[in-house]
């Protein structure tokens, strides 16, 4: 039970902080300076490994790309953290699909979704946020809000961090909501499912 409720405390974090290094977010004057300096993330020194994989077990995919606002904590269009096994924005959706519920909207958050900033690849531009890497708890609540998985936008597989997958494995036995998050995330991308440990909620 630490274990969840440890997780849903990083998740509203994790929105916070997300939502804060979002200059749309920001008064003009913090706006300007992060449009200059770049998010709090991106102004510390990150090693990023060569060896990310996604949820399909290949090499992880870029989830922003050219005329795409850039996206990822540590804006470098990529879902990753500065620690990825304590991290959470790993899962890659496509803010533009037509078909599921707004994740700003049902997530309940101000809809940076559709806003405009920096462009991957030509960062004195704006360009629309697209495809952007979201907290994979964030993600869990997303899918429970809007009434299941089939009621979400498209999951960019290709991006979405393996850690992702990782953490909903280990904690699906403890919470139907991360189970849930889990089955989708599989269904989704079409993943074989793990066996169920001992003591996983049915």
């Amino acid at each position: 039970m630490r274990d969840i409720e440890d997780s849903e405390a990083e998740e509203r974090r994790d929105i916070e902080d997300s939502e804060a290094a979002e200059p749309s977010r920001l008064g003009d004057r913090d706006a300007a300076f992060l449009q200059h300096a770049g998010p709090r993330s991106a102004r510390r020194p990150v090693q990023h490994s060569a060896a990310y994989q996604n949820v399909l077990g290949g090499e992880l995919e870029r989830c922003s790309g050219a005329g795409m606002a850039l996206t990822g904590l540590t804006r470098i269009g990529k879902c990753v953290d500065r620690n990825d096994d304590a991290g959470s924005h790993h899962v890659c959706i496509d803010m533009k699909s037509n078909v599921g519920g707004n994740f700003c909207e049902v997530t309940g958050q101000p809809n940076w979704c559709g806003s405009q900033m920096s462009c991957d690849g030509a960062p004195a531009d704006d360009c629309p946020v697209e495809h952007w890497c979201v907290c994979q708890w964030a993600f869990a609540s997303y899918i429970e809000r809007a009434g299941g998985c089939d009621k979400i936008q498209k999951v960019v597989c290709e991006a979405t961090n393996m850690v992702a997958l990782k953490h909903y494995r280990e904690q699906a036995a403890h919470s139907p909501h991360i189970k849930s998050a889990l089955q989708c995330l599989e269904e989704k991308c079409g993943l074989e499912k793990a066996a169920p440990s001992i003591g996983a909620v049915v």
